[in-house]
Parts: C-alpha cells; sequence; structure tokens
C-alpha cells in the first residue's frame, strides 16, 4: 500500500508535465490493476465469509435436528400447555 500510494501522490505531478504523460499512463495503468486486485480480494473474503456462515447454519440445523427442537411449532404448542395443565 505505500507504493501504491507514492503513485497516487505522484500522478498529479506527472499528469501535469507533458514529458512524463507515458509515466502517468503507466500509473494509471497500476492503480487500474490495484483496483482489480482488491476488488478479487474483497470478493475472496466475502466467498470465505459466506462458506462459514454456510457452514454454522447447517452445524446449527443439524444440531436442531438432533434435538428435535426444529419441528417445533405453534401447533404443537398447546398440547405442551395442555400437558402442563394435567
Amino acid at each position: 500500500l505505500p507504493t501504491l500510494r507514492k503513485l497516487l501522490d505522484s500522478y498529479p505531478e506527472f499528469k501535469a508535465n507533458e514529458k512524463t504523460e507515458d509515466t502517468a499512463a503507466s500509473i494509471e495503468k497500476a492503480v487500474h490493476e490495484m483496483r482489480d486486485v482488491f476488488r478479487k480480494q474483497r470478493d475472496k473474503i466475502v466467498e470465505d465469509r459466506e462458506l462459514d456462515i454456510s457452514t454454522d447454519i447447517a452445524a446449527l440445523e443439524s444440531m436442531l435436528s438432533g434435538d428435535r427442537l426444529h419441528s417445533f411449532t405453534a401447533e404443537a404448542a398447546p398440547e405442551t400447555t395442555n400437558e402442563k395443565n394435567h
């Protein structure tokens, strides 16, 4: 990131001078490439988080299924209430 910062800080100087337009163009290219790299990295991070969350959900569903808690519905609630009253 320090190198990218240096390029960005230097860009206006090179862009303003006709003799250094090639350098300015090279900086533009490098910045665009870095943008693409950052986007790919961001996408990878999101994919990793999504997989992590999906795994957590699957584990939770498995635990609930094993405890038979996932099938608790509003229809079953009155039976449970009636059992407590008897």
